[in-house]
């Protein structure tokens, strides 16, 4: 009994730590698509009347730019927090059917 509570235990740190992990990644993902979205607002708020007119073209092309969010990705998905709950879903979801299995 003292052994399968002692492997259960070890599971679970194992687990959360790996939860925690994607967490991270995923968190600093959404944080940095976030910081690109307030490119443009940034690029207006600045004293671009002031500035020559290279500058100001220059800054129309980073606020064109910035139209399009910044995602952090891999191969297989982007690091946003959607991706996160995504795969803690689809996680519960295979430990159910493996639970179900396994009972029979």
């Amino acid at each position: 009994m003292t052994k399968n509570w002692f492997l259960f235990i070890q599971h679970m740190v194992y687990c959360t730590s790996m939860i925690f992990q994607i967490f991270c990644y995923t968190w600093f993902g959404e944080k940095f698509t976030g910081k690109s979205q307030e490119i443009t607002q940034a690029c207006y708020m600045s004293r671009w009347n002031e500035c020559d007119i290279k500058i100001q073209k220059m800054l129309i092309n980073i606020m064109t730019r910035a139209k399009k969010p910044l995602y952090l990705t891999s191969y297989i998905f982007d690091f946003t927090l959607g991706t996160f709950l995504r795969i803690l879903k689809s996680s519960y979801s295979y430990m159910a059917v493996l639970n179900t299995m396994y009972n029979e």
